[in-house]
């Protein structure tokens, strides 16, 4: 598979790892990062071609962002750039805490239970990076899933499929 705007596809390295879902990251030309998911219920000819983030997003301390998913699960990765850490803790939209390892340079991977349905409001969780003894070393609050509403109803809901930092909304549509 491809990974997106000039990566250094040859240089793509395994980061992280949820159950069976594995996340590939590598540089691309433009300073970015680009990532790769490899899920299980996904052919392996999909076609899937990943997703880069821009200088600027890759720069954040803390990054996140919807990488895939199936009916039941949505798949959220991105990176905490401060080295200390070694976790990264955030909720889903019931509520539900979520807590994950960091692997290679501070990237992670999390399936999250999915409805298949758009949550009753937007999903912003505090992504929060942990050190050791479990400790808050930094959070950011990132919009996930922004809510479309019309007449008062739930119309349609999405959220951006590149991890970034706090502020960078996407258009919901």
């Amino acid at each position: 598979p491809q990974l997106g705007f000039h990566p250094r596809a040859g240089k793509a390295q395994f980061v992280a790892q949820d159950g069976p879902v594995k996340l590939y990251a590598t540089a691309n030309r433009e300073g970015g990062i680009c990532y790769l998911v490899d899920e299980p219920w996904k052919p392996a000819n999909a076609g899937d071609g990943g997703t880069c983030a821009s200088r600027e997003r890759a720069a954040v301390p803390i990054s996140a962002g919807s990488l895939g998913g199936s009916f039941d699960v949505l798949v959220i990765g991105g990176r905490v750039a401060d080295q200390r850490a070694t976790a990264i803790s955030f909720s889903t939209p019931t509520g539900k805490p979520i807590v994950r390892p960091l692997g290679a340079d501070g990237f992670y991977v999390a399936q999250v239970p999915w409805s298949g349905r758009c949550p009753d409001a937007d999903w912003a969780p505090a992504f929060v990076a942990l050190v050791p003894d479990g400790e808050k070393l930094a959070e950011a609050r990132i919009m996930l899933l922004e809510i479309n509403r019309s007449g008062g109803r739930v119309m349609s809901c999405g959220g951006s499929v590149t991890p970034t930092g706090p502020g960078w909304d996407a258009p919901v549509g």
